[in-house]
């Protein structure tokens, strides 16, 4: 394995005075493992659970969530025109690459897990990255896992009922909802390999999914196919023409775009070297 890089061009010297989240005597060690096991030796190769394939899979598939098969809708809606959208699109996409550069940054200064926690503590103090914590395991994550599982059971009873599924009961979808709640918690519960395996294949299955979306978006855009009737309106009509000019809707639109781009912050701080 490749040995860390840090900064050495950064005003602050974080070594002295970052604290391990769990050691024996002077040697980092890793949370759920004998004190024994240093991360200078090769003992915890031994305790090793995640591939690469398993990280990437977790990673993907944080980032590749529900958002980009429901924001689109909010983002065209919001903006009113193709042009308009793609701008959109283009900005969110802009912000989550310097929110991510930023994090890659700061994982090389502070070689440390717990992300955005470690980084609030070390910068700010420990009172606002306990904040931060308390903030994400209280609201953020659940919030978030609440908006995901509920986009869930929508699609699964629309693949279901078809047409009609606008006309179902809202209690419908929110238990279908609940039910993927509980199988994925159960999921995790019974065996964490079993859990790491089905986020690999899941995560082969959501990039087919967008492949397939992409192949027929072009072929759509070329020959003018449609549900009803052909159409190459995009052509004829101007990209821009209908732009929305309510500053309040193209707040929406865009932070429509990021939810789609979220999950770039789950990338453990120690994966940058």
């Amino acid at each position: 394995m490749h040995e860390r890089s840090f900064s050495v061009t950064s005003a602050f010297d974080f070594a002295p005075t970052i604290a391990p989240l769990s050691s024996s005597g002077h040697e980092y060690t890793a949370l759920g493992v004998p004190g024994n096991a240093s991360l200078d030796g090769g003992s915890l190769e031994k305790n090793k659970t995640l591939t690469y394939l398993n990280g990437m899979s977790l990673i993907i598939g944080l980032i590749i969530g529900s958002g980009i098969f429901s924001s689109p809708a909010q983002v065209n809606l919001n903006a009113g025109s193709p042009g308009a959208s793609l701008v959109v699109w283009a900005v969110a996409g802009a912000l989550a690459w310097t929110g991510a550069a930023s994090y890659a940054e700061l994982g090389g200064a502070i070689p440390l897990n717990g992300g955005a926690q470690v980084y609030l503590a070390k910068i700010y103090g420990e009172s606002i990255g306990f904040l931060f914590s308390w903030c994400s395991v209280c609201v953020l994550k659940p919030g978030s896992g609440a908006i995901i599982a509920i986009i869930f059971g929508e699609y699964v009873v629309r693949a279901f009922r078809g047409s009609d599924a606008l006309e179902a009961s809202s209690f419908v979808n929110k238990g279908v909802a609940f039910a993927g709640l509980i199988i994925v918690c159960l999921l995790n519960s019974v065996s964490t390999k079993l859990a790491t395996r089905s986020a690999d294949v899941f995560m082969f299955f959501k990039f087919a999914a967008l492949i397939g979306i992409t192949i027929t978006g072009i072929i759509v855009a070329v020959t003018g196919l449609s549900w009803t009737t052909p159409s190459l309106d995009w052509k004829t009509h101007g990209w821009f023409e209908g732009t929305n000019e309510n500053a309040s809707n193209m707040a929406v639109a865009l932070y429509a775009g990021l939810w789609a781009f979220d999950g770039w912050d789950n990338v453990s701080p120690n994966a940058v070297s």
